[in-house]
């Protein structure tokens, strides 16, 4: 991926442990001709949504930033 993604998708969450995975899978999902990210603002979750996103984010380390 280059440097500069043309559309950057923003993720705001927040004890979300049982959507997350669906919230980032479905933006994985699609299907574009352009160079794009996922941004996930994650707000310090208790109940392990912090722990998913991270594995997210290792997983595809140059398309999310966490």
């Amino acid at each position: 991926m280059s440097a500069k993604p043309l559309v950057s998708v923003c993720i705001q969450t927040y004890q979300h442990r049982n959507f997350i995975a669906a919230a980032i899978d479905s933006v994985l999902s699609q299907q574009t001709d352009f160079e794009w990210e996922i941004i996930i603002g994650e707000d310090d979750s208790t109940d392990g949504t912090r722990e998913i996103c991270q594995s997210y984010a290792a997983k595809y380390p140059g398309l999310i930033r966490l």
